[in-house]
């Protein structure tokens, strides 16, 4: 049985969010009309002026609503790829140091690599594909029958939760849970902390910050070019890569 590690990628390899950065793509290549951003311009500054505990979540919602609805009226799908394509490898170097080290670290031991996003598939697969991940899970677009429009997204699915999809991996795969790790930054990510031997919050939400001080995970912050370790007690991960 094979060791593996599985990473959230937004906010915690990615310093920034696929999504976003896809949708504000596609609206500037017009398949995505300008007036949906507009739109959004007032979540954005909660967000971006730090109003509320809540802005972030809010506005990414708020966005996703906004992307499922957008991509039913995209005819173009050869253009909605290449657009996705691009986003990624204009993206794929921008990431948080600590997560990208222990990343390649962890690929020279020949772990099984897991990537489970938020994102849309068609630009956090090409990313993840990208830094050397064995399997991608992320939220793919469902295409009609003719092979031209978008009809749904499977955000929308039951089971989606990434405790699900990564104990589908596990038992797929042929994985072992000993000297696992997991690493993610929200709540979306907790239930595969308690999968793991090594649960790694990076830079977690409050939420996730307050859950860690119960179950005593370990939190990593990393800020400008420093990286600190806070560990509290239940879990002692082997976080030395060098």
């Amino acid at each position: 049985m094979k060791k593996f590690a599985v990473f959230d990628i937004d906010g915690t390899l990615y310093r920034g969010n696929l999504t976003w950065d896809f949708f504000n793509a596609l609206i500037q290549a017009r398949l995505i009309p300008v007036s949906s951003m507009r739109e959004l311009e007032q979540l954005y500054v909660a967000h971006d002026s730090r109003i509320s505990d809540n802005a972030y979540s809010n506005y990414d919602k708020s966005l996703i609503d906004m992307f499922c609805d957008s991509l039913k009226s995209i005819d173009n799908l050869e253009e909605y790829r290449t657009i996705g394509h691009q986003v990624a490898e204009d993206s794929k170097n921008r990431l948080y140091r600590f997560t990208r080290d222990f990343l390649v670290k962890l690929k020279s031991q020949n772990r099984y690599l897991i990537a489970i996003t938020n994102s849309v598939g068609a630009v956090a697969k090409p990313f993840a594909e990208a830094l050397g991940f064995d399997e991608v899970i992320a939220n793919n677009e469902i295409i009609d029958k003719s092979g031209r429009g978008i009809i749904d997204w499977t955000i929308y699915e039951a089971g989606r939760s990434k405790a699900t999809l990564l104990q589908k991996s596990i038992k797929q795969n042929n994985l072992t849970t000993k000297d696992s790790y997991a690493f993610g930054d929200t709540m979306s990510d907790a239930s595969m902390m308690y999968i793991v031997e090594n649960p790694i919050l990076f830079n977690p939400e409050k939420r996730l910050q307050q859950l860690s001080v119960i179950e005593g995970w370990t939190i990593v912050v990393e800020r400008k070019n420093v990286i600190y370790e806070l560990k509290q007690g239940k879990t002692t991960p082997k976080l030395n890569i060098t």
